[in-house]
């Protein structure tokens, strides 16, 4: 189903810059910023995103890191392809049991925090799949923010070896009716009536400078 959503998105997607990212294997490959500001979402967030494993090189490795927002020591989260991170503020859960996605299909992953249960949920395809309560303290903003690796530890066992589209943060826990909308359709923009709270946009990512083997896609 991926190829007939991409040529349905093919020429919005060269207009907005909606393309989509391919990760090397390497610890190399990743896209990295310094400075991120979100102020707006350190006491409610999500993350949501396209992801595809590819079958190639032994791919995916133990401890792919998706994101990683290193925030201020343990005041960040990270997130992985496979279920292996579900990390915020320093609490993690596994969900790899989960993640049995085949090889070189796209799907389509939510995380949610909030500072008002202080619980990560993880939404695999629009259905909540997992939870887990973290510790109770909120994130820093202005951390550095990566993109195919861990940040603080760069090893090739975190290389994401994959590929990635329309990678959005928001300042709010997205409703499952939301999380569905999005992960119904690989063209959906319903991040496009979630603006006001995108706090982290693919479009402006996509345009971020890359280290390694990092290449958009058709």
């Amino acid at each position: 189903f991926a190829l007939v959503f991409f040529s349905r998105c093919s020429v919005v997607r060269t207009e907005s810059k909606l393309t989509a990212l391919r990760f090397g294997q390497t610890k190399n490959d990743y896209i990295e910023f310094e400075s991120v500001d979100i102020s707006q979402g350190t006491t409610n967030f999500s993350v949501c995103t396209w992801l595809r494993n590819r079958l190639h090189g032994g791919y995916p490795q133990d401890y792919p890191v998706m994101l990683h927002y290193t925030g201020y020591y343990s005041y960040g989260f990270k997130f992985g392809s496979n279920g292996e991170y579900n990390e915020v503020v320093g609490s993690n859960f596994k969900l790899k049991d989960k993640f049995n996605i085949p090889q070189n299909q796209w799907f389509h992953v939510c995380w949610t925090w909030s500072t008002g249960d202080y619980t990560t949920r993880v939404y695999l395809n629009g259905e909540l799949i997992g939870s887990g309560v973290t510790e109770q303290r909120e994130l820093r903003s202005g951390g550095k923010m990566t993109l195919g690796n861990q940040g603080d530890t760069i090893y090739d066992y975190h290389a994401l070896g994959g590929d990635m589209f329309k990678l959005d943060i928001y300042s709010k826990v997205l409703h499952q009716s939301e999380i569905k909308s999005m992960s119904s359709d690989f063209c959906s923009f319903t991040e496009k009536r979630l603006t006001s709270s995108r706090i982290v946009r693919w479009e402006d990512i996509v345009m971020k400078k890359r280290s390694g083997n990092v290449t958009e896609i058709p």
